[in-house]
């Protein structure tokens, strides 16, 4: 993987609004603007012009352009994104991107996780529900557990009959809750840390190994 190169922005420094991303763009663009043309609206020569920025040799190793109904700028360093603001800013309608020292550090640790791993961490200006630091999103059920076919072993995630589908999350949910302090809404089940061992030993014991993903949240604020 690529090294990155963090730095925040100064929010001060731009009249456009500016907000804290969630994550590193493409897992190499830390800094992203949108731009206030779409695929709808624009004026061809500014258009041309930003193309020709982003694609030109000094630019196109830092730097990539995203059309789809909004247009979208990827910048790999603070340096480049100040150039290319320097230049364009008029025609920018949104900044995202790291907005402090601390945010730097989250976004950096979110970038490294194995996308592939059991816990992964989301950055979040507050706790799920003002409350719970951690999410489990379950596994999806088999179809065996659902209908009771023992020869059937391949996950149901749309099976017919959504219903069993929900009450089967559900049952997750409430045996959570007997354990410890935390809210189920469908295949996402919300708590603490401080409670996630238990939960996760309790849970095996009663249904085997049904976690997909622990999400940990990394609370910046003024996002």
């Amino acid at each position: 993987m690529e090294r990155l190169t963090l730095k925040p922005i100064n929010r001060k420094k731009y009249k456009v609004e500016v907000k804290g991303s969630d994550k590193v763009y493409y897992n190499k663009y830390p800094y992203k603007v949108k731009l206030k043309a779409n695929s709808i609206n624009y004026d061809i020569d500014t258009s041309a012009a930003i193309v020709r920025y982003v694609h030109d040799d000094f630019h196109s190793d830092h730097m990539k352009i995203v059309y789809n109904y909004s247009r979208h700028v990827y910048f790999k360093t603070l340096d480049a994104f100040q150039e290319f603001m320097y230049i364009f800013e008029e025609e920018v309608d949104l900044v995202m991107g790291p907005i402090s020292k601390k945010h730097c550090d989250a976004l950096d640790k979110v970038n490294k996780t194995s996308k592939w791993g059991l816990e992964l961490y989301e950055i979040r200006s507050n706790l799920f529900f003002d409350k719970f630091d951690t999410k489990i999103v379950w596994d999806f059920p088999h179809t065996a557990e659902l209908y009771g076919a023992s020869n059937i072993s391949y996950p149901a995630k749309y099976p017919p009959g959504r219903n069993r589908w929900n009450d089967y999350f559900k049952d997750l949910g409430d045996n959570v809750m007997s354990v410890a302090d935390s809210k189920t809404n469908n295949r996402l089940t919300y708590l603490n840390k401080s409670d996630i061992e238990d939960v996760q030993f309790f849970m095996k014991l009663q249904k085997g190994d049904i976690i997909q993903n622990i999400v940990h949240v990394i609370v910046v604020e003024n996002l």
